[in-house]
């Protein structure tokens, strides 16, 4: 018998300067709630493919993005800590041509130097679109607090 945990507290993402390829894509990183991560994307013509779905690749790319911000974000974001994917397998199992993609990670396992996480991506009815597990490197150590900061 398990007892009922309270629900982790939700912590804001701060919004990075817009850099990197996820970001000109659309992916907004909303808030890690405990070992999740949650973000969404809204479906624009440059995700389509020829016919007129989200391309793979696209989902791939959030997919990737958003299991990479749970272990990023493991300490929370004043501490975050930079990683590359190593391996990354993803499953698509449905379709969407609009609307917004919500996404969601679990940090699965985390040592000091690696992480292991999952995600899934769904679409505006709920259909489970496409969902993936990879293995992540920690590319430097964790950022000290700013003096003051939380």
């Amino acid at each position: 018998m398990t007892a009922d945990l309270p629900e982790p507290v939700a912590e804001p993402i701060p919004a990075p300067p817009a850099i990197g390829y996820q970001d000109r894509q659309g992916l907004v990183v909303v808030e890690k709630r405990g070992p999740e991560m949650f973000g969404h994307f809204d479906i624009t013509e440059e995700h389509l493919n020829r016919q007129g779905i989200v391309h793979g690749g696209v989902y791939a790319t959030m997919l990737d993005a958003i299991m990479t911000s749970a272990g990023i974000y493991a300490d929370g974001a004043a501490r975050r800590r930079p990683a590359v994917t190593v391996s990354m397998t993803v499953n698509f199992t449905g379709r969407a041509s609009g609307g917004r993609v919500a996404l969601r990670s679990r940090l699965v396992q985390r040592t000091s130097r690696s992480f292991t996480a999952e995600a899934q991506a769904t679409g505006p009815d709920g259909t489970v679109l496409a969902h993936a597990l990879g293995s992540f490197r920690y590319s430097a150590p964790p950022a000290e607090p700013a003096a003051g900061g939380a």
